[in-house]
Parts: structure tokens; C-alpha cells; sequence
């Protein structure tokens, strides 16, 4: 097994990096007290010079570990500690438990081809129960669109309820034929603008041109 330092620094982040500048305090504390403990010898300001002189054993006492050195070490180490250093990847929002998420499948004829094993549409359903079981029983709804855009499931945090509804989704229950995937988005932000908390839009598709995407981006960010 081989180590490899560049991954290993893309993954490494701080959870709650703002809690670094703690530690500036600290420093900028150690940096004073250094300086001035290196002017006076490491003396103390109340010790008379000539007593100071006989009673110290001569020396750099600035080269040497102080106390305060030991001190600011485990305050800088304990600030970031409380940083929270980690090297695993933060969860993304969508699989947060508490982030509320419309699934907009496509349902169409193209999804039922079969160039992807059983069908486009059955892998469909599979990715769509493997990212509820990620999420942990978070509020998901599931919309299903053709030429109309129709709520299958609205949001509910059993996963269990989707899995009868995903089964049946067929071509045969769309009413009108078509791939109107704005009506998809448009329900979704229906669903979405119910909740107490920001959510997002996982779409099932077999097929998104560019000019589609931008139509998206643009619709989400009007909303």
C-alpha cells in the first residue's frame, strides 16, 4: 500500500477553520513575553540588578525552553484540536439528514431501453433507494415527469413509503408523452418552498443537453 502525500493534503481540511484565530492571541502573547524575558535575562522585574547578576547562572536565557514556551504549545495544540482537523470528506447537502430533497425522475420511453442492465428506468429506482438509505430517513419527496410534471410521494422521512411508488412508476401512468423537464423543477420548488429549511433538486434522467442544464441553473437561481 503506497502513501500519497498530494491526496492526502487535498483531504485534509478543518471543520470550524474560524476558530484558528484563537490562536493568535496566544502567539502574539508568547512572542512578547519572549522578548521580554530575553532583555531582562529571564529575570524577574522585581529582582534588584546586582542581586540578579549573583544569583544567576550566566547564559542565553532566551535560547533556553521557558515555561510560557511549553504553555503557548499546548494552548496552540488545544485550539486546533477545536478546530476539528479531518481528513474525511464533509458530507455534501444533499445526503444531510437535515436537508429536504425532491427526486424529479424522468419518465419516458427512452428511459425504459434496456442498453443499461435490467433498464434505464430500473437503475433509475435503485439509485433512488440507495440515496434515501443514505440519508437516513431525511424529508424526501419523488416527482415524476413526461410531458407533465405529477407529485408521486410528497415529503415524507420513511423511505419505505417511496419504494411501492418507485415500483409502479411505468409510461403507462404518464398521461401526455413529452420531456418537459422545467415542469419537473417546477413542481420540485413547490414542494421545497413548504419547507422550514433550504433544500435540493436531484434529477433522473437519461439525458440532459447543455442548453437544458442552463435553462435549470437559471430557473433555480429565479426561485
Amino acid at each position: 500500500m503506497t502513501f500519497d502525500l498530494s491526496l492526502f493534503l487535498e483531504a485534509f481540511h478543518f471543520l470550524r477553520p474560524w476558530l484558528l484565530v484563537l490562536g493568535l492571541p496566544v502567539l502574539v502573547t508568547w512572542c512578547r513575553l519572549r522578548q521580554r524575558r530575553g532583555a531582562t535575562g529571564g529575570n524577574d522585574c522585581w529582582l534588584a540588578p546586582h542581586l540578579a547578576e549573583a544569583l544567576t547562572v550566566p547564559g542565553n536565557a532566551a535560547g533556553r525552553v521557558q515555561p510560557i514556551d511549553v504553555i503557548s504549545v499546548v494552548l496552540l495544540l488545544l485550539v486546533l484540536a477545536v478546530a476539528g482537523p479531518s481528513w474525511t470528506r464533509a458530507p455534501t447537502p444533499f445526503a444531510a439528514q437535515t436537508a429536504p430533497l425532491v427526486v424529479v425522475m424522468q419518465v419516458t420511453p427512452s428511459m425504459e431501453q434496456t442498453d443499461v442492465a435490467p433498464q434505464r428506468l430500473a437503475r433509475a429506482r435503485q439509485k433512488t433507494m440507495d440515496l434515501l438509505a443514505l440519508r437516513s430517513g431525511a424529508r424526501t419527496a419523488l416527482v415524476a415527469f413526461a410531458g407533465t410534471a405529477h407529485v408521486v410521494v410528497p415529503m415524507s422521512e420513511d423511505p419505505g413509503v417511496m419504494q411501492p411508488y418507485l415500483e409502479g412508476l411505468t409510461t403507462a401512468v404518464m398521461p401526455i408523452e413529452g420531456q418537459d423537464i422545467q415542469a419537473g423543477l417546477a413542481t420540485a420548488q413547490a414542494l421545497l418552498a413548504r419547507e422550514g429549511a433550504p433544500g435540493g433538486v436531484v434529477f433522473m434522467v437519461d439525458e440532459l443537453s447543455a442548453s437544458a442544464a442552463a435553462e435549470l441553473a437559471e430557473a433555480w437561481g429565479q426561485s
